[in-house]
């Protein structure tokens, strides 16, 4: 970052100031640096914070916040720099985490906790942060197992809860509808989301008695706008899309509290109220600015998620200009109506403009290059992934594209040799884990080897459908049929699971078991899913 000539104390007063005084001096430039609005020197007495001894952590806090709220391009720098100073503090950590979710950078944020909640086994706050971020995230696997085995004397109302969202991801009402009975005992009133919870599985388990009598509860309890929003979102739920409205009409009538009952719909996926709620507030004079620009990015998603019409949502997302504070948020989605529309070729300059904005963004740098692989400029994608690995050579991220690249214009071996030299530097790298053990799979050669690669990215990155997949495909290989089975049927039914070869896997792990109405039921959903392999598909299932 830059560094601003009032953001330093002149060398005659810095020299005299003792490490506690020059805490205070920071302390005080960074609270008036926002206050003023001033963006660089806020990041300068931050990461002069970060060089003192025994600052309280808790002094980053608010100003990263204030940077990540502005949508700086220094705010990771700045939690990088808090980060290496104070490795052990767990708020700095969440706080990474969830920024990083808010960038849509999901996997890093799932990888960070992971390796912090690792390094501190002994830490129960930890461990449970870590599972709750598992289960917002739906890997609900791997945060039912973290969530079972924490004490009793450790088990708060959050972790009830989302043991009990966890239970019920798994398909295990029964045990999930316990947990959420213990949350919402526990629950004060600025926790109603137990007692929703309990309301919903109620409704789904038929006791709509016991539904009723739990919702009566919270209202009794706390009649608060949050709660009476959640009590609409059950009401869509259920159907009845007249009293989810009713409720929301008691509370306020201001755009704040419309907003929230949005975000509430959203959540829950009842898209109608939230079109509905967005639409009136697009009508009201006091919604302008970053308002109208917020509204339009929700109707574009509505208008994508609900009914599937990429067009409508590519014109309301027209309403947002690029130099907007709002942009760098919708440009994913943005990006990826393009590439709905066959309009790929406009996406780049996008994409362009925006690296140009925040050279420091790898993930936009990425984009672009898997962008120009797109559109079939192959040579410029690897050329500019190659320039990129000289700046940064350590990148495994980078490198692992770059392979990837290589993979995709057929040049197979320097391909493998690439990411065989990234494994040796990164072990832990699953995806590279990954593609070396599917490679070697699908080349039917160096099995053992093979399979024990799949089982190391299995067991760094589970419940990936193609992880999973490639493990089962490494066990048919090897002739282990049931094992194969069992994996198989596990890709098949977790997120990600719309892949024509994973069904194809299916089809072919389900004859060598001698089930041939799965077989067919595999291959089938493989043509279904326009598999590049038809031909052969079809050939199998004729001899089924």
């Amino acid at each position: 970052a830059p560094t601003p000539e009032a953001a330093v104390p002149p060398a005659d007063i810095l020299w005299k100031l003792t490490p506690n005084a020059r805490s205070v001096y920071y302390f005080l430039l960074l609270d008036l640096a926002m206050r003023r609005d001033e963006e660089a020197k806020a990041v300068q007495a931050l990461s002069e914070l970060t060089l003192l001894p025994d600052i309280e952590p808790r002094l980053f806090l608010e100003g990263v916040v204030w940077l990540l709220a502005r949508k700086s391009r220094y705010s990771f720098d700045v939690i990088d720099k808090a980060l290496a100073a104070y490795p052990d503090d767990i708020s700095l950590h969440l706080l990474n985490a969830e920024a990083l979710l808010e960038y849509g950078r999901a996997e890093k944020a799932l990888d960070h906790m992971r390796e912090f909640s690792a390094q501190h086994h002994e830490v129960t706050e930890a461990k449970t942060e870590f599972a709750l971020l598992l289960v917002k995230l739906g890997r609900v696997r791997e945060a039912e197992s973290l969530l079972a085995a924490l004490p009793q004397t450790e088990r708060s109302v959050a972790v009830e809860y989302y043991h009990g969202k966890a239970l019920k991801g798994l398909n295990r009402p029964k045990e999930a509808l316990r947990r959420f009975q213990a949350a919402a005992a526990l629950a004060s009133p600025d926790f109603p989301q137990a007692g929703l919870e309990l309301a919903r599985l109620y409704e789904e388990l038929g006791e709509r008695k016991k539904a009723r009598k739990t919702r009566e509860g919270m209202l009794k309890r706390k009649n608060n706008p949050e709660t009476v929003l959640l009590l609409a979102l059950l009401a869509a739920e259920s159907g009845d899309q007249e009293h989810a409205m009713a409720l929301v009409r008691k509370g306020p009538a201001t755009p704040d509290f419309l907003f929230s009952a949005v975000r509430v719909f959203m959540e829950g996926r009842q898209w109608k109220p939230a079109e509905s709620l967005l639409k009136e507030l697009l009508k009201r004079p006091e919604t302008n600015g970053n308002m109208r620009e917020v509204v339009y990015a929700n109707l574009a998603k509505i208008a994508l998620v609900d009914r599937g019409d990429h067009k409508e949502a590519l014109r309301l997302l027209e309403n947002i200009p690029p130099d907007s504070e709002g942009y760098e948020l919708i440009l994913p989605l943005k990006l990826q109506l393009l590439g709905l529309a066959g309009k790929n070729e406009e996406a780049l300059p996008l994409l362009r403009q925006e690296r140009a904005k925040h050279p420091e963004r790898q993930d936009i740098l990425r984009a672009e290059i898997r962008l120009l692989n797109v559109v079939q400029r192959h040579e410029e994608a690897l050329a500019i992934a190659e320039n990129a690995l000289r700046e940064r050579p350590d990148d495994a991220d980078l490198a692992f594209l770059r392979a990837s690249l290589l993979d995709e214009q057929g040049r197979k071996q320097e391909a493998f040799a690439a990411m065989e030299a990234i494994a040796l530097a990164q072990p832990e790298h699953y995806q590279v884990l990954n593609y070396l053990g599917y490679t070697l799979a699908e080349e039917n050669r160096e099995l053992q080897r093979a399979l024990e690669l799949l089982l190391k990215a299995a067991e760094l990155a589970p419940d990936r459908a193609y992880i999973i997949d490639s493990l089962a495909w490494a066990q048919y290989r090897l002739g282990k049929f049931e094992t194969a089975w069992e994996n198989i049927r596990r890709a098949t039914s977790l997120d990600g699971n719309e892949d024509p070869t994973i069904w194809e896997h299916y089809g072919d792990i389900a004859a060598a078991v001698g089930n041939a109405a799965e077989a067919r039921k595999g291959y089938g959903r493989a043509l279904e899913l326009k598999t590049p392999n038809a031909e052969s598909v079809r050939e199998r299932l004729s001899k089924l």
